[in-house]
């Protein structure tokens, strides 16, 4: 994949990304499978308040998740195995040379719905 306009690929893109990261982080479970996925996201969670509360940003990166050759590749380089843990997530944290806003949000009205009842006026 390239990104457009440059001769930049992805791959190479997010290469320098994380080898510029001033924290490169892997929030790694000792298994896989539903509960394992919940816990990572609880886990998740509390990282990126407590990062937010410090004024820190993260970044993430999917495709050596999502990917399997390249999650192999992110095992062996973590030096986990099917004993000790499987790799969930890869993101970067560190703090924005420039302030950051937070991501525009829509009205609650904008995208949800309340169906029609019948014999009830809305």
């Amino acid at each position: 994949m390239r990104i457009f306009g440059s001769q930049v690929s992805s791959a190479d893109h997010n290469g320098m990304l994380a080898d510029s990261a001033p924290a490169l982080v892997a929030l790694v479970t000792d298994g896989e499978g539903p509960n394992q996925w919940l816990a990572a996201g609880r886990a998740l969670s509390r990282i990126l308040l407590r990062a937010a509360a410090q004024g820190a940003s993260a970044s993430f990166f999917s495709q050596p998740i999502q990917v399997d050759a390249a999650w192999s590749e992110l095992r062996r380089l973590l030096r986990t195995s099917d004993r000790d843990g499987f790799p969930q997530l890869i993101f970067r944290l560190g703090y924005a040379e420039e302030e950051t806003l937070p991501t525009p949000r829509r009205d609650v009205a904008d995208v949800t719905s309340t169906p029609a009842v019948p014999g009830v006026e809305q």
